[in-house]
């Protein structure tokens, strides 16, 4: 559901690996400050023998924080 009044905007997020067989490697949700605003729901890598290997989720960068108070 879009929020069209700039109120925050809760997310689910999926990453299913397909092959050789479907199977979910990450759910989660996550909320945006408003519409149209980006984040990193999950840092994962595919391993040479196709297993998915999850990276921690790491707090918002200070900078980051520092940078949209003056955007």
């Amino acid at each position: 559901m879009a929020a069209r009044d700039g109120k925050p905007v809760d997310v689910t997020v999926s990453i299913i690996k397909v092959n050789p067989r479907a199977e979910v490697v990450y759910y989660g949700q996550l909320t945006l400050a408003r519409k149209g605003d980006e984040g990193t729901a999950a840092r994962f890598t595919v391993l040479p023998d196709g297993s998915v290997a999850m990276s921690p989720r790491w707090p918002r960068p200070w900078w980051k924080t520092v940078m949209r108070m003056y955007a």
